[in-house]
């Protein structure tokens, strides 16, 4: 699963949810903006569920090495305006926050 997340990060920027994307900024409701939209749900719900628990589990280092990762081969700027990455992004952050915030390792 490790391996799944890896290359779903160093690929992200190839995905057909994030090359789409914009079309979702368009305020017409046309048949390709449903698509992409039911395209991004099936996404959102299928492949980033189920890679939310080893994300919720992952150290650290792993979390800050994919995000290394994210930012050395993908263009930041245009795949963090796309909900996919938003939320893949987000739940690396309350992944890490809620294991190093309520941990009581850091009580001693």
């Amino acid at each position: 699963m490790l391996t799944m997340l890896t290359l779903l990060v160093a690929c992200f920027d190839q995905l057909d949810v994030v090359i789409q994307a914009p079309s979702l900024d368009s305020f017409q409701d046309t048949a390709e903006r449903k698509e992409v939209d039911r395209q991004t749900q099936t996404f959102l719900g299928s492949v980033l569920q189920s890679v939310l628990p080893v994300v919720a589990k992952a150290s650290l280092r792993l979390i800050s090495g994919l995000l290394g990762l994210l930012l050395d081969r993908c263009n930041i700027v245009a795949i963090t305006q796309t909900r996919v990455c938003r939320a893949l992004i987000s739940a690396n952050m309350v992944s890490q926050f809620m294991t190093y915030t309520f941990s009581p390792v850091w009580l001693y």
